[in-house]
């Protein structure tokens, strides 16, 4: 075995080929293609040699099918041996007894190893060799024979080789139990795959690889020659992929990347790309070379930077290996900058410094400040804040200070030494700050009393701070001044603002220091008249009756709040619109179109401000003014005149006036559009009453309507009738219709038709002529008379007889009842048709009947058969005759069932016998059926025969009703809707009769038996049942007949009644 990079990696599974090795140009060895063994093992079993057989006979395939792939080298070879010696021991020493009769290997040939106890006949010399050298056959000779036949494996071949893989095949020996090892072999390094099967798949290759591979056969402890050894070698491809790169040394601005060579693949190796990534993750390409390691520069200290390399050979370039970190080593920081004191004390200092622009590519991890003292500087503080407080210093003494800054490489060098001095004692506060003198608007006269000192100090200055204040919740705030004063204890203070709020304070100023501030004091400057205000504008557009104008406040107060403003305006003269504190203000009440002048000014506790600058408005134009005097004359019954006075413009020219005119009751409607002062209103209703109105039109839009105007249109005689039209025509006749002709003025009374030259006169819009000749044209005109006169004639309308046709088809004949003997049938005529034929005949084949001529749309066919179809056909008749048959077929229903003529009951102890008649025999399909009911008043049929009497028993005190029917099974036709002489289904459907009056029975219990009620009611017969049932039963009937008799006695009696009882009563 080589190193590991060197050994093949052979694949360890077995997987099924699906090429043809034929196919791939493979190579192939073939061994002996047809080994036949037959021997006999007659004395082997006697000796127990035969136990070898039997292992090997029963080890399938299928054993070792899944079994992993094994190496195999010489050492493995001994041990196995020294197992094959052993399991040839045990099986010498077991039982010859539970072997098998009969051990069978099958192989290529045919070879069968029988026992020599129950084989008898030798084997033929077809079956090779004599029965002497069977039966003398020793172990080593079998193994010899078996070791030949495993030797024999044929057609050995490789083929699908690619870069990785390749496909090994081989015929299988025909033998149960044998397995396959193969011997692959690259290099120096050899492999063994063992338990493998044909086609095996050769997995894990090294791409452009020679390699050597041969196949051996074995069966149990039996191995067999190993085949010729055939040589392949894999494809070539792309390089493989490179481990990652790793650093093989840094300085703060450079790094080493070293990487390992990557596997050619069977194509040398040209050159090798790395490509980085300077922390943004954008990857880009650094360097290209053959070389395996490279220096980068220029890189920032402490910093990571990521590295990937790919291999290039003429087949192309492998994947990027994973991602190399490489990191810059770290340096020392620059010393902090920015030192400054922070707070100064008597007794102490707080300084305070910025971290350095470079950290040397590490976390800072803190700071170290030095204090200078007799023995040089010592480290007073060490820490991670960005400030020292040094304690237990002396008053007004200078100290001297270096900062350092540090990280994980070191300490940096010193920062500038700095120098900072403890505060002296401070001075108190001055006292009795006020103002001294008369109040100014731009100046005041600041005085104080100076404090006590202690000691010696001497002030050497006051320090005045003003500044300009609003009062709000929290203190004053404003701009402030500084003033100074060496040694007066007053100062005067100009360049301030008039009325305006300030606060003064003053500090005493010695050796010490800056004492602190006084009590604040606040004053304020007088007032003074405020700046002119802004001119107004207007707040929306101008309309034509006012202005909404606003204005600012002035750009300067004088030190008060505005208390007014007025607003003034000009026409002829100056006037007052408005005084107060608002800063807008609407004026109303102009006129439109006309330019006024505007000016305003404000007022404080001062006094008042100078005008504005006066600026001039415009309203906007109005719709012009109504028109005056609209007046209408009368130019007839259709038209009239209507004038009027021009309007006023307010701004804008009139364009046009516009003229309406409505009837009484109605809407206006525009008759005129235009710029003249007048108008004539045409197509006037005759003796109508007319509104007007006049409205001017300009720019803006339309004036509001002018006074309304009546005018009466004088009557006119009625207008032409219209649309006339022929409505019906015939042969002999016309008729004809038209439109009612306008008369507003009056009522029409009458029309005069000109027909033919001849004038009639006609109350209403039609107009029949009759006794014409067929087909000849005729002229017809049409003229309306009202009250006031005759109008004119209309257009002559020219009308054409018809000629002779027969009337046509009635639809649909229907029908509408039917009984027994009987049809009742129906149809829509058309409307020209004014009288129609009814014909009927059996559907059997006779000839058609007239049963009906006359106007009807319908009729009643009788005496008919019942259940018999017959044929009906209608049609319209006129001068020419007889129209287009319209025909059905209808049946008539059957015939009803027999009545129940007479019904009776008959009583014999508990047992009721009722019994009828029937008017007619009864049919082959009439059968009776009997309804009863007990104590209930719901019928419940209880017989259905053909008897004519019913037998029941009754208990005592019980009552029950019976009654009779007849019932037939008919047969119902139905037609097609479609054709009604088709039959489309015959279905028998029960019909049945009218039931018989209904019988009454009461039963009741007695001790003994009474002649009297035996002769009760019809149909009693029989004293000796009653005696021998041990009871008397009585049966009392009252039929339907009585019921109403004696309903209406009491309806008779009960007027008489209560007319006594009211007489009593009063």
């Amino acid at each position: 075995m080589t190193n590991e990079d060197e050994r093949p990696k052979a694949a360890r599974t077995n997987e099924a080929a699906a090429s043809d090795p034929s196919t791939t140009g493979s190579t192939s060895n073939s061994g002996n293609s047809d080994h036949r063994v037959s021997f006999h093992l007659q004395g082997a079993l006697a000796t127990g040699s035969s136990s070898h057989f039997h292992h090997h006979t029963f080890r399938t395939r299928s054993e070792n099918q899944d079994a992993p792939a094994r190496f195999k080298d010489s050492r493995a070879n001994e041990q196995a041996e020294k197992l094959r010696e052993k399991l040839r021991e045990k099986q010498l020493s077991g039982a010859a007894q539970n072997l098998p009769e009969t051990i069978v290997i099958p192989c290529q040939g045919k070879c069968r190893f029988t026992n020599a106890t129950t084989s008898t006949s030798p084997p033929s010399s077809s079956e090779g060799g004599n029965d002497e050298d069977s039966s003398n056959m020793s172990d080593d000779a079998a193994d010899e024979v078996l070791q030949r036949f495993l030797s024999s494996v044929s057609s050995f071949s490789v083929g699908s080789v690619a870069s990785d893989s390749a496909v090994l095949m081989w015929d299988e020996l025909d033998i149960e139990g044998c397995v396959y090892s193969v011997t692959l072999t690259q290099g120096k390094t050899v492999s063994v795959l063992e338990d493998v099967e044909t086609p095996h798949v050769l997995g894990e290759l090294i791409p452009g690889t020679n390699y050597s591979a041969s196949v051996v056969a074995k069966l149990g402890s039996i191995s067999g020659d190993a085949t010729d050894p055939l040589t392949f070698e894999t494809l070539s491809t792309e390089p493989s992929q490179p481990l990652p790169p790793r650093p093989a040394g840094s300085t703060k601005s450079s790094v080493q990347v070293k990487w390992n060579a990557s596997s050619p693949n069977g194509s040398p190796i040209l050159h090798y790309n790395l490509h980085w990534d300077q922390g943004t993750g954008n990857w880009k390409e650094l360097h290209s070379s053959s070389e395996r390691q490279y220096k980068v520069t220029g890189l920032t200290p402490g910093t990571e930077y990521k590295f990937t390399v790919s291999a290039v050979n003429e087949l192309g370039e492998s994947l990027r290996s994973e991602e190399g970190s490489c990191r810059t080593a770290v340096g020392t920081p620059n010393p902090p900058t920015c030192i400054y004191l922070g707070q100064a004390s008597e007794t102490g200092l707080v300084m305070r410094w910025s971290p350095p622009s470079d950290t040397g590519g590490a976390e800072l991890l803190g700071y170290t400040v030095e204090q200078e003292t007799e023995y040089g500087f010592i480290v007073i503080y060490n820490g991670e804040a960005q400030e020292c407080h040094v304690t237990d210093l002396s008053r007004s003494t200078q100290y001297r200070f270096r900062v350092f800054s540090r990280n994980v490489a070191g300490q940096s060098k010193a920062s500038a030494v700095v120098t900072f001095t403890t505060r002296a004692g401070l001075p108190p506060s001055p006292t009795n700050v006020r103002v001294e003198g008369r109040e100014r608007s731009d100046a005041a006269l600041i005085a104080w009393d100076a404090p006590v000192l202690e000691g010696d100090q001497q002030i050497l200055r006051y320090n005045l701070k003003v500044s300009a204040v609003k009062e709000i919740d929290d203190g004053y705030s404003g701009c402030v001044k500084e003033f100074h004063s060496t040694d007066e204890k007053r100062l005067l203070i100009d360049g301030l603002l008039p009325g305006t709020l300030y606060r003064t304070l003053v500090t005493v100023v010695t050796a010490g220091g800056e004492g602190p501030p006084s009590t604040p004091f606040i004053f304020k400057t007088r007032p003074v008249c405020p700046s002119a205000p802004a001119p107004p504008s207007l707040r929306t557009k101008a309309s034509p009756y006012s202005f909404n104008l606003q204005w600012n406040p002035p750009s300067y107060l004088g030190g008060s709040n505005i208390t007014k403003y007025t607003l003034e305006m000009y026409k002829d003269d100056w006037a007052q619109m408005y005084m107060g504190p608002d800063t807008v203000f609407l004026v109303s009440s102009l006129l439109p179109g006309t330019t006024y002048k505007f000016r305003v000014r404000c007022n404080n506790s001062a006094g008042a401000s100078l005008y504005s600058n006066t600026i001039p408005f415009t309203t906007a134009p109005a719709p012009p003014a109504p028109p005056l005097n609209p007046v209408v004359v009368n130019k007839g019954p259709y038209a009239a005149n209507i004038t009027w006075q021009e309007s006023v413009t307010h701004g804008a020219p009139i364009t046009s006036y516009t003229v309406e005119m409505c009837l009484l009751g109605g809407s206006f409607q525009e008759i005129y559009n235009g710029p003249g002062p007048s108008c004539v209103a045409r197509n006037l209703v005759p003796g109508s009453t007319y509104y007007c109105v006049v409205k001017a039109n300009s720019a803006v839009g339309p004036s509001t309507p002018s006074e309304v105007t009546m005018y009466c249109s004088p009557p006119a005689p009625p207008g032409v009738p219209a649309n006339i039209v022929l409505v019906e025509s015939s042969e002999s006749s016309v008729t004809i219709e038209w439109d009612p002709a306008s008369s507003p003025s009056a009522d029409i009374t009458h029309y005069n038709v000109c027909f033919n030259g001849t004038i009639t006169r006609c109350d209403e819009e039609t107009f029949t002529a009759e006794g014409l000749e067929s087909e000849k044209p005729y002229k017809v005109r049409v003229q309306a008379v009202n009250t006031v006169g005759s109008g004119q004639f209309s257009s002559v309308k020219v009308v054409t007889t018809s000629t002779p046709r027969p009337p046509p088809l009635p639809v649909p004949l229907q029908l509408l009842a039917r009984s027994h003997n009987s049809l009742k049938v129906g149809w829509s005529g058309p409307k020209l048709v004014k009288l129609f034929q009814v014909q009927r005949a059996p559907v059997s084949g006779e000839e058609f009947v007239v049963v009906y001529e006359g106007n009807k749309n319908q009729v009643k066919i009788g005496k008919l058969l019942p259940d018999t179809e017959y044929k009906v056909r209608v049609c319209g008749v006129n001068s020419t005759g007889l129209g287009p048959w319209l025909e059905a077929t209808f049946s008539t229903e059957p015939m009803p069932p027999t009545t129940i003529t007479k019904i009776n009951r008959s009583i014999s102890g508990s047992s009721v016998t009722v019994y009828w008649q029937v008017k007619d025999k009864l049919l082959d399909s009439e059968v009776f059926q009997v309804f009863q009911t007990v104590d209930s008043e719901v019928f419940t049929q209880v017989y259905e025969g053909l008897e004519d009497s019913y037998v029941t028993t009754l208990p005592p005190d019980s009552s029950t009703s019976f009654k009779v029917r007849v019932k037939r099974d008919v047969i119902n036709i139905t037609h097609d809707v479609s054709n009604s002489d088709v039959v489309a289904a015959r279905d028998a459907v029960p019909s049945c009769g009218p039931f018989s009056q209904t019988v009454h029975v009461k039963m009741r219990g007695a001790t003994t038996a009474s002649a009297d009620n035996a002769s009760k009611g019809t149909g009693q017969v029989g004293n000796n049942d009653s005696k021998s049932a041990g009871t008397v039963t009585e049966l009392e009937e009252i039929s339907d007949d009585k019921y109403v008799i004696v309903f209406i006695l009491l309806a008779l009696c009960l007027p008489a009644l209560l007319a006594i009882f009211y007489f009593v009563s009063f």
